[in-house]
């Protein structure tokens, strides 16, 4: 706990240090200042499952069930996300010059929230597109 408290103190910015702290506070059945920190991360990184999956274990061992099961379906839903984009991923694999398919790449991604990767996927697309046009 205290490796953790002082990494948070050296950079109370750093997101994983926060996701340490919240998850030492969650395994030492301090779940009030565990939602706190694991709520810190949830809104910088929308799309980390493990948060989620913490914040709703503190929420259940608080009381809270609806709050709690809430923030593990959203677990469930991270998941199903990330394995879309992976199939995503493996088609473009196969069929590399398949703009289409780079395109719906660029669009998921662009749904997660990962606009670097989008950005990327996109400019596979017009690439594929301008060796096709030659």
């Amino acid at each position: 706990m205290e490796f953790a408290k002082k990494a948070v103190a050296l950079d109370e910015n750093n997101i994983d240090y926060q996701y340490s702290l919240g998850t030492v506070f969650l395994k030492t059945n301090q779940y009030k200042q565990a939602v706190t920190y694991l709520q810190a991360v949830a809104d910088q990184r929308p799309f980390y499952e493990g948060v989620y999956y913490n914040l709703g274990q503190a929420f259940i061992r608080l009381g809270n069930n609806n709050i709690g099961s809430q923030y593990l379906s959203k677990v469930d839903s991270i998941q199903t996300l990330y394995s879309g984009l992976e199939n995503l991923k493996l088609a473009v694999d196969r069929n590399l010059d398949n703009q289409i398919k780079w395109l719906e790449l660029a669009k998921a991604y662009e749904s997660a929230g990962m606009k670097t990767e989008a950005g990327q996927a996109r400019l596979a697309a017009q690439f594929t597109g301008t060796l096709k046009n030659k």
